[in-house]
């Protein structure tokens, strides 16, 4: 039975927030009985759910300045598309423009280019990449796109990028080999590493951070058993924390689980958000919010921090766009639109001018 009303005790319990038995709460109330906050923040656990306090913090910590300029707030470089797939490629760059960073280049195969660029928002820069008689970015590129990354402060490759060509799946394992910086796969990113190669690895100075759906998962986990994934949270810290990455496995209720083991749950977001697209546009987010952290924070960026609070205020955006429009109707380029109205909404100090 599905309840109108649920509280529980002193702080949610996973079951308040992890679905299934989350969808049945109704309105949730954490009830404060008095529990001594010592031993509240003495608890020992490893599973938290996100707050907006998380994504004020990050905000504050990369306001605006009377001295921002564009590359103060960082610059993205987005290694997406393919012939066919164009969109994806310009739903992601337009995503990373509109959530903040300075700079934002779309790099894609050759062919697909001019589509591209008559997508993009008229701030993005394209680049032409080598591809395949499939038009399919390809290895011959690797070059091009190490010089294309000197100038970047993050790198998201993988949205409608196509992974049937061994050589682009070549391509994208020297991207991540050859990083400088931190780096986001997405979609064909993906799959063009699934199953994950057991010699790849994260790291705190160049992290990286994958951002799967289920099917992604199970991918990249090299199982085709659907319940492998009954226990999200498991499956999520036992990856992230074996490979060294950060991991945003989407779905109902998303979580980021951190390589020291520690796992988030997201409260934001509704079911309008699984529309074409979506996927794209999360990516282009948490890029240009890598973005930022790094041009305006320079080596105290951090990016699990940068992650968490770019889910719940993509998560937030998608919200206000349902009660706007209605979940039925929203597309994928609502939750860029809607992104100033949830950033205002949780830093209305730091967004104004002084």
């Amino acid at each position: 039975m599905h309840a109108d009303l649920t509280v529980t005790m002193t702080a949610p319990k996973p079951a308040n927030v992890l679905p299934p038995a989350a969808n049945y709460n109704g309105e949730l109330i954490v009830a404060d009985i008095g529990s001594p906050v010592e031993l509240v923040n003495a608890a020992s656990t490893q599973l938290f759910l996100t707050e907006e306090t998380d994504a004020r913090r990050w905000l504050i910590q990369t306001r605006y300045t009377p001295n921002s300029y564009k590359n103060t707030h960082g610059h993205a470089l987005v290694i997406a598309g393919s012939r066919g797939f164009t969109g994806a490629a310009a739903l992601c760059g337009n995503a990373a423009m509109r959530a903040g960073a300075g700079l934002v280049t779309v790099a894609t195969p050759a062919s697909s280019q001019g589509l591209v660029a008559v997508q993009v928002l008229p701030e993005i820069m394209t680049a032409e990449l080598a591809e395949t008689d499939r038009g399919a970015v390809s290895d011959d590129a690797i070059s091009y796109v190490s010089k294309l990354a000197e100038r970047a402060d993050v790198i998201a490759v993988g949205p409608g990028l196509s992974s049937e060509d061994e050589r682009t799946r070549d391509f994208v394992r020297a991207v991540v080999e050859q990083r400088r910086t931190p780096l986001v796969i997405d979609a064909d990113g993906l799959n063009c590493l699934a199953p994950w190669p057991p010699d790849l690895r994260g790291s705190a100075e160049l992290p990286i951070v994958v951002t799967p759906h289920a099917g992604e998962m199970l991918r990249l986990m090299g199982s085709d058993d659907k319940t492998t994934l009954d226990d999200r949270v498991a499956a999520a810290r036992e990856f992230a924390t074996s490979r060294e990455v950060i991991v945003l496995l989407k779905g109902t209720r998303s979580i980021i689980a951190a390589p020291d083991g520690r796992v988030f749950v997201n409260p934001t977001g509704n079911a309008g958000l699984g529309t074409a697209g979506a996927g794209d546009t999360l990516t282009g987010i948490i890029t240009g919010f890598l973005a930022q952290a790094y041009g305006t924070l320079k080596e105290n960026a951090a990016a699990l921090e940068t992650v968490i609070a770019a889910l719940y205020i993509s998560g937030m955006a998608g919200d206000i766009a349902a009660d706007q429009l209605g979940m039925r109707t929203i597309v994928a380029s609502d939750i860029r639109e809607h992104l100033s109205a949830a950033i205002c909404a949780i830093d209305p100090e730091g967004e104004m001018p002084t």
